[in-house]
């Protein structure tokens, strides 16, 4: 090899340089720069974050308890005995229309729809004693039919005609209490209301759950034919 060849190679190598080797040599990094806007987004889905995080349940103290008994005792003064002996008149109605529906005779109820309707009964003689006690008049227990010869049927018709006779006594004592022939204190009249609304409450859900039975038992009688 003449020298000129040599001198030519030598030139070649030396602008080249050293070959760079994938891993050792960094590559260059790009700097982003500074962007308000995410920066204040992203504080603002941290604090968030931190006001989402339920609070410790704060403890009742005893002087809200009694302000809170207050607030309701004042509602009760404004509550209308007059209203709630109409009421008590709206349920009366609401019972003789299922005593209709229960003296069906092709009516058959089946044994865990008895179960809840019993227990509808005896809530709503529960309340009966109360809302009574709460207005100043006699609870006298419910006449209770025993033996064989009892269906549920009939056992429910004599609960729900005592329950009947109890809310004409009420009736006429919230009239008389409206009339300024009675008195009741505010806390009093207004434990009657709430009896008195469940009392209705546990009516409608009695009448619910008897169309039910009959439903089902309407069912049966159509795949029987």
């Amino acid at each position: 090899m003449s020298e000129e060849n040599i001198e030519s190679i030598a030139k070649i190598t030396r602008k080249k340089g050293p070959a760079k080797v994938p891993g050792i040599h960094e590559l260059p990094v790009e700097r982003v720069a500074p962007d308000k806007e995410k920066f204040d987004a992203a504080l603002k889905t941290d604090t968030s974050l931190q006001a989402s995080k339920v609070e410790p349940t704060k403890q009742t103290s005893l002087m809200d308890e009694i302000r809170n008994l207050n607030k309701k005792v004042d509602r009760a003064s404004q509550t209308d005995p007059q209203k709630l002996a109409v009421q008590s008149q709206e349920v009366i109605a609401q019972i003789e229309q299922i005593k209709t529906q229960l003296t069906d005779p092709s009516l058959e109820i089946k044994n865990d729809y008895k179960r809840i309707l019993r227990n509808k009964l005896e809530h709503i003689d529960g309340n009966l004693k109360v809302a009574l006690d709460k207005a100043g008049l006699e609870y006298i227990p419910p006449e209770v039919l025993e033996g064989a010869d009892a269906t549920p049927t009939e056992r429910f018709l004599t609960l729900l005609t005592d329950g009947q006779e109890k809310l004409k006594t009420l009736g006429g004592e919230l009239k008389n209490i409206s009339d300024s022939k009675g008195t009741i204190t505010p806390a009093n009249l207004l434990m009657v209301q709430i009896k008195v609304n469940y009392i209705q409450q546990e009516i409608e859900f009695f009448t619910s759950v008897l169309n039910k039975a009959l439903e089902s038992t309407k069912t049966i009688m159509n795949v029987q034919v």
